[in-house]
């Protein structure tokens, strides 16, 4: 794991992809840098986020499933991010947030994605040859 400070940096160093802040780089509130400190601290495997509806959780997620995807926090090869959502129209939310934050990176960054839409929504991540990560989304009913 890297340290808090990094992944934190790395969180917001993306611009915001859409609404009236977009382009302006990401502001995490304090709960969320709390969040994502505790997710990311050694020995945690699982982490949830329990808040009400429009707070902030989706665009987080995605952030975060960005940077596990880029090994921002640590080397693990072959890996499968998913993000659930209760809904279609939640996941495809999901969806756009990473491929909006991909759009902010560096453009030889950007030329590491594959992006698909069909059958699936799926972005695929290949790291100079060594690593290949995926970042699928799937509806889960809760």
């Amino acid at each position: 794991m890297t340290s808090p400070m990094s992944t934190t940096r790395f969180l917001e160093s993306l611009s915001i992809p859409e609404g009236p802040k977009a382009g302006q780089a990401v502001k995490l509130a304090p709960f969320q840098k709390r969040f994502v400190k505790g997710a990311l601290a050694d020995g945690v495997n699982v982490a949830c986020l329990r808040i009400g509806r429009g707070n902030a959780k989706t665009a987080p997620s995605a952030i975060i499933a960005l940077g596990a995807v880029k090994c921002v926090w640590d080397r693990q090869p072959r890996r499968e991010i998913l993000i659930a959502a209760r809904t279609r129209d939640q996941a495809r939310i999901a969806f756009d947030f990473v491929v909006g934050f991909i759009r902010s990176l560096p453009e030889d960054e950007q030329e590491a994605f594959t992006i698909r839409r069909s059958p699936q929504l799926k972005i695929d991540h290949v790291e100079r040859v060594r690593t290949r990560l995926d970042l699928a989304f799937t509806l889960s009913n809760l």
